[in-house]
């Protein structure tokens, strides 16, 4: 996918979900960075508006909205991290990081800890 196609995606899916809960729209934004900014601040307002009301009460295609926004949220800051270089670099000091602790500890590590040691 590439960035302009991302930005709409998640233009489209901030627009849905708050047409569905009466927020007012914003403006749509014409960067990645633009959309990935408005998506979770709309997210920012659902999950700690002042309306308390939380995720239960919200209606079921709001929750499969904001479920869908939270997606997009994680591709498109990996898809812009990516074009940084940023996603490589924290990956590979987080493995070093985890490296250091699995060589210090001597319980057997497990998930992406298990991974990195192994290198």
């Amino acid at each position: 996918m590439t960035r302009r196609a991302m930005a709409s995606r998640l233009n489209q899916i901030d627009g849905h979900l708050r047409s569905v809960l009466n927020l007012p729209r914003t403006n749509k934004a014409t960067t990645l960075e633009q959309a990935i900014a408005n998506s979770a601040a709309t997210t920012e307002e659902v999950l700690f508006g002042d309306d308390g009301d939380g995720i239960a009460l919200m209606p079921a295609v709001a929750q499969r909205l904001l479920m869908a926004s939270l997606q997009a949220q994680v591709e498109a800051r990996l898809m812009s991290d990516d074009d940084s270089g940023a996603t490589n670099h924290r990956g590979s000091g987080r493995c070093r990081h985890l490296s250091a602790r699995c060589a210090r500890s001597s319980a057997t590590p497990s998930g992406s800890a298990a991974r990195c040691c192994r290198r």
